[in-house]
């Protein structure tokens, strides 16, 4: 059986999607992360991140790394010290840090989205995870990632409102008309006009 088997064997026998397990990954440095951070990390699919945020993984949980037990080693490199302690992230840092791809890395992007993941504070230290992508990237521009954030952010910010926004406001627009509070004009758009004609009643 596969990883992904596995995690889908797991999680149909009531497996705790949302657990979270301490590792000492080297000389009193320890991260603390969950079953979905490992997935990103591992490049596995949309449908295994879909099931692990159906059953309850938390997709804004931050990975937390402490390196308090190591603190002597960075005697007099203060400053490594302070950054080795802001190494962690959520689901989406996770994704960002795994360098996407291809399309199959797009749909765990909305996958994550539409599991109410957040695009503000997804590492220490960075605001956005548009800036945080640009930083990250190895092979600028981004490109479909990037676009899609920002589209998801000028709609709100969340999947919800960049899916159903639009619809939203065409139907606003369509009342607006039938009471006569909006008329279409010469600089509408033809497809405009065609949403908002009596014909689609």
């Amino acid at each position: 059986m596969s990883y992904e088997d596995n995690i889908h064997l797991l999680l149909e026998h009531g497996a705790d999607a949302s657990y979270r397990t301490t590792t000492d990954i080297r000389l009193g440095i320890t991260v603390t992360w969950s079953a979905l951070h490992c997935a990103l990390q591992n490049s596995l699919s949309a449908r295994t991140v879909s099931m692990l945020l159906a059953a309850g993984a938390d997709p804004n949980a931050m990975i937390v790394v402490n390196c308090n037990a190591a603190k002597p080693m960075f005697q007099g490199r203060e400053d490594e010290f302070r950054q080795a302690n802001l190494h962690g992230g959520t689901a989406i840092a996770s994704w960002i840090k795994n360098e996407p791809k291809n399309e199959g890395d797009i749909r765990v992007l909305v996958e994550l989205l539409r599991g109410g993941a957040t695009l503000d504070n997804v590492v220490p230290n960075y605001s956005h995870a548009e800036e945080y992508l640009l930083e990250v990237s190895r092979h600028p521009p981004p490109g479909l990632p990037l676009a899609l954030m920002r589209n998801v952010r000028a709609a709100g910010g969340t999947w919800r409102q960049y899916v159903y926004g639009p619809v939203h406001a065409m139907l606003l627009l369509r009342a607006l008309r039938a009471s006569g509070g909006a008329e279409v004009g010469p600089a509408t758009s033809s497809y405009v006009a065609f949403a908002l004609s009596p014909d689609l009643e």
